[in-house]
C-alpha cells in the first residue's frame, strides 16, 4: 500500500481545478438547455423573426395575441423562445402552473378528469402521481384523491427544460386554452407587446441570453459534480435507468434491473436508502447494489467542507455493511484542506487495509481510472 504522502501527492495531481463549465456563452450561442428542442440555432432566431414580424402584420392587440397563438400552435417551441425573452433561465413555478393550466380550476377534480382524456403526458404523470407512496387514495372520496393525485402531477411540471419539455409540449398541443394563456400573460404581466410594437424582439433576447445569471452559475455549479459522474459512468460503459420509472428505494433496484431485463453494469441517480438518505448514484447489477456515490465539487475552500467531511465519514461507516461507499470529488479548493484530506485519506485506507477493498475518496479522474475494475467487481 502507498504511504499517506503518496496518496495525498496522487490526490492533488489529479484533481480537476477548473472544471468544464463556461459561464459565458458566444454571442448568438443558445443555452445547453435549449439544445434538444434546437439543435441548429438557426431555427431559434427564425421563430424569433416570425414573433419579430407579427408588428407589421397586425397592428391591434387582440390580433396580435391571435397570430402568436397560431404560431404557437404551430410551433410549441415558441413558448421556450418567449421564456427565454423574458427570463434568463425559464419561467418560474408560479408562472408554470398559472400558464400550463388553469388556475381558476385547480380546485376542481372535473378538470383533471378532462386533461386525462386530451393530455397523454398529463396523464401518464398523473397516473405515475398516484402511485407516489406519500399518498393514501384508498378510504378517501375519490374527488379528493382524484385533486391530491392532479396537483401532484404538476408539481412534476416545476424542473429544467431538459427534464420537463416533454410535458409543456404535450400541454400546449392538447389544450388551445393554454396557448391563450402563455400569450395573454406575457401581453398583460410583460412586455411583449411593447416589444414587438418598437421591433426590439431580437435585440432583447440576445441581451438576455448573454447576460450572466449569477444564481444560475451557481446553480451549474452545485450540479457538475453529478453531471460529470454520470458522464463518465455513461463513457464507461454503464446503462442509467433513470427512465425505467420511479425508484423509490435502493433496494427495488436489483428487482427493477430483472423486471425489465437489463444487463450489464447499472447505475441510479438520486435513490432512496431507508428512507433517510439519498445518494446521488448506485452502481448495481441484477443480483445486488454494490457501491454508492456521493459527489461533491469545491472551487473554494468553504468552511463548511470540514461539516462535509463528517459527515461522509459517518455515512461510511454506517453503509460499510451494506455497500462501498465511493466520496467523489475535485476542484481547487481542496488545496485549503490539506488536514481534512489526510484524515479521509487515512480513514478510507484504514477502512481499507487487509481487505482488498476499494478506495473511499477518489477524485474524479482517479474514479475513471478505477472504473474497469469496478465494473469487473459488479460483473463477477
Amino acid at each position: 500500500m502507498s504511504s499517506a504522502g503518496q496518496r495525498l501527492t496522487e490526490f492533488f495531481a489529479t484533481l480537476d481545478v477548473a472544471g468544464d463549465e463556461p459561464i459565458g456563452k458566444p454571442a448568438g450561442a443558445l443555452p445547453e438547455t435549449l439544445r434538444p428542442a434546437f439543435p441548429d440555432a438557426k431555427e431559434f432566431y427564425d421563430l424569433l423573426g416570425q414573433v419579430q414580424a407579427v408588428g407589421s402584420r397586425a397592428h391591434d392587440v387582440p390580433s396580435q395575441k391571435h397570430i402568436l397563438a397560431l404560431i404557437l400552435e404551430n410551433d410549441p417551441r415558441l413558448f421556450l423562445v418567449l421564456s427565454h425573452l423574458h427570463r434568463q433561465i425559464r419561467f418560474t413555478n408560479v408562472e408554470i402552473a398559472r400558464t400550463l393550466f388553469d388556475p381558476k380550476r385547480l380546485d376542481d377534480p372535473d378538470y383533471y378528469t378532462g386533461a386525462l382524456t386530451r393530455d397523454p403526458e398529463f396523464r401518464r404523470a398523473y397516473s405515475k402521481a398516484r402511485k407516489w407512496r406519500e399518498l393514501e387514495l384508498s378510504g378517501v372520496n375519490s374527488r379528493t384523491g382524484t385533486l391530491a393525485a392532479g396537483k401532484k402531477a404538476i408539481s412534476g411540471y416545476m424542473g429544467s427544460e431538459e427534464r420537463c419539455w416533454e410535458l409543456w409540449l404535450s400541454r400546449i398541443r392538447s389544450d388551445p386554452e393554454t396557448r391563450e394563456r402563455v400569450i395573454d400573460y406575457l401581453f398583460d404581466h410583460e412586455d411583449l407587446g411593447e416589444l414587438i410594437q418598437e421591433g426590439a424582439i431580437e435585440q432583447a433576447l440576445r441581451r438576455s441570453l448573454r447576460t450572466t445569471n449569477v444564481e444560475k452559475v451557481k446553480s451549474l455549479r452545485g450540479t457538475f459534480g453529478a453531471g460529470k459522474i454520470r458522464r463518465i459512468l455513461q463513457e464507461g460503459g454503464f446503462t442509467s435507468t433513470d427512465h425505467e420509472g420511479e425508484q423509490s428505494d435502493i433496494s427495488d433496484l436489483p428487482q427493477l434491473a430483472k423486471r425489465n431485463a437489463l444487463v450489464g453494469p447499472l447505475f441510479a441517480s438520486e435513490v432512496n436508502w431507508e428512507k433517510e438518505k439519498r445518494f446521488d448514484f448506485a452502481l448495481f447489477n441484477q443480483r445486488e447494489v454494490r457501491f454508492v456515490v456521493e459527489t461533491t465539487y469545491y472551487s473554494t475552500s468553504m468552511s463548511k467542507i470540514g461539516e462535509v467531511i463528517k459527515h461522509f465519514e459517518d455515512l461510511r461507516a454506517k453503509c460499510a455493511d451494506s455497500f462501498h461507499l465511493f466520496f467523489l470529488t475535485d476542484g481547487i479548493g481542496w488545496f485549503g484542506k490539506v488536514k481534512d484530506i489526510r484524515r479521509m485519506l487515512g480513514f478510507g485506507a484504514e477502512a481499507a487495509d487487509g481487505t482488498g477493498q476499494f478506495p473511499y475518496l477518489l477524485t474524479y479522474h482517479q474514479f475513471t481510472d478505477l472504473l474497469p475494475e469496478i465494473t469487473k467487481a459488479l460483473n463477477g
